[in-house]
């Protein structure tokens, strides 16, 4: 079986209950074919809507029950593949617009706000491809308390920070499940501290390793024995090599109203083997050593941000991979705020109108695998083009889509997924030109849709003879 189709044959929900499987299945397709859609738009009338309202209000329906088919998926796909990368990162989920309070909902950044805090670990192939969510926390704040506070008033086991860790023990357990594979978590800035970068274990997990963003200029441990700062060492390295990519449209960190437009992006890479100093207010500190990578960008444009990463990895030069590979994974990181994006922007889960978080919840981890589909399907065509159509889209759906495009009776052998992706991606807005690069995400989403209603024609007038 192809490991790219076990998704749609084999995810199978146990909630108990024979009609809760089938209604948790009919609920996944719909809002797959209308992710953009209210819930109200996603069914064809008021009883399929109301059985879906019962559905998130089941008290056998939960949030772990219905990722759990997923997670068996991922674990296969993950088979795969050589480099796993799970990247996490958090994301907040913001209601502050119901004008009546939702039951269940905690404070977020000031005392009128509502909604959760969301921290997902998505598993991504050494070429970017999503293979799925391997993991997903989730919490309220009851009381608001500055950040200073939130970092300093708790123990690791009690602060939000505990969730880098659970997300890192998870990829230390299936690293041991899967020995002759390199996993690699992968962590932004607030994934910087001292009990996250010491938890790595080289007796019992080896070969599970961190891939984490600098933030704190910490003290290290020169080459002579003296006390120096992380980035004046690794400063005054010599040149490594150099890297270039395209960065993304993104909110610049100094100024989250300023919008960076995308670039290519051209940096210089320097390396250096560094000893921590544990910091005073860490119980049980272990040394810990690291190799950092200073990532600095060659004559970015005068009126933009300069691109600098300081990375700090558990990964070694005695590793297969080499400094290239490695900040190339980093980049990769991208891939969850695509998927952050196709959420909140694509699945509008910030717009929906269900009266308790449980209820939420459930609907959201569904919006989840619908977002992890979109975004699979949109790396699938860039990393594998010429994989045949139908491993991922129905008979129906890729002749609807083809005839559309050329006007004449679609071909007994299905055509690549990336040709199939194009002209799905042109329903959405995609001009589908040589030049045009890939679609993206957006378009892919809102093609989708328009596919969906395609294929409703089609099989409802089925017929007539639109083949000629």
């Amino acid at each position: 079986m192809n490991i790219y189709k076990i998704e749609y044959e084999e995810l199978e929900f146990a909630f108990g209950d024979k009609r809760l499987n089938k209604r948790g299945k009919q609920i996944l397709n719909s809002f797959f074919e209308k992710p953009s859609s209210s819930i109200n738009g996603s069914f064809k009338g008021w009883g399929e809507t109301k059985a879906c309202y019962r559905f998130f209000e089941n008290k056998k329906v939960k949030v772990e029950e219905i990722l759990k088919p997923h997670k068996v998926g991922t674990l296969k796909r993950i088979g795969g593949h050589d480099v796993i990368l799970c990247i996490q990162d958090t994301t907040i989920i913001d209601y502050s617009h119901r004008l009546q309070k939702v039951e269940g909902l905690g404070k977020l950044r000031k005392e009128n706000e509502q909604g959760f805090l969301m921290h997902p670990t998505i598993a991504c192939s050494s070429s970017g491809l999503c293979l799925g969510i391997l993991d997903n926390h989730i919490w309220t704040r009851d009381v608001l308390l500055g950040k200073k506070l939130r970092q300093e008033s708790k123990p690791i086991e009690e602060k939000e920070s505990l969730r880098w860790l659970k997300s890192y023990r998870m990829t230390q357990e299936i690293a041991v499940a899967n020995p002759n594979k390199v996993f690699i978590n992968i962590a932004d800035r607030e994934g910087d501290f001292y009990e996250l970068l010491q938890e790595y274990d080289s007796k019992q997990a080896a070969n599970a390793h961190l891939l984490v963003r600098a933030k704190s200029d910490r003290k290290v441990k020169g080459g002579d024995g003296k006390i120096s700062k992380l980035w004046d060492e690794v400063e005054n390295e010599k040149i490594d090599c150099h890297i270039e990519f395209k960065m993304s449209s993104i909110r610049q960190h100094k100024n989250k109203k300023k919008l960076r437009k995308g670039r290519s992006v051209r940096q210089s890479v320097k390396v250096k083997r560094i000893s921590l100093i544990p910091p005073e207010d860490v119980k049980q500190p272990k040394p810990v050593e690291l190799t950092a990578i200073l990532c600095s960008e060659i004559n970015p444009p005068n009126d933009e941000e300069k691109i600098e990463w300081l990375l700090l990895t558990t990964l070694s030069s005695k590793d297969v991979l080499n400094v290239q590979q490695i900040v190339k994974y980093y980049v990769l990181r991208w891939n969850i705020e695509l998927f952050f994006k196709i959420l909140k922007s694509g699945c509008k889960i910030e717009e929906l109108q269900l009266e308790t978080i449980d209820r939420l919840l459930n609907c959201i981890t569904m919006y989840m695998i619908v977002a992890w589909r979109i975004l699979f399907l949109s790396h699938l065509g860039r990393s594998c083009p010429d994989l045949p159509c139908d491993l991922f889209y129905d008979e129906n759906e890729w002749k609807v889509v083809y005839t559309i495009a050329y006007k004449k009776k679609p071909p007994q052998i299905p055509p690549s997924i990336n040709a199939i992706n194009r002209i799905i991606a042109s329903f959405g807005g995609f001009l589908n030109r040589k030049s045009d690069g890939e679609p993206g995400i957006k378009s892919m989403w809102v093609g989708l849709q328009r596919l969906r209603d395609f294929t409703l024609a089609f099989e409802t007038f089925q017929g007539v003879n639109i083949y000629g």
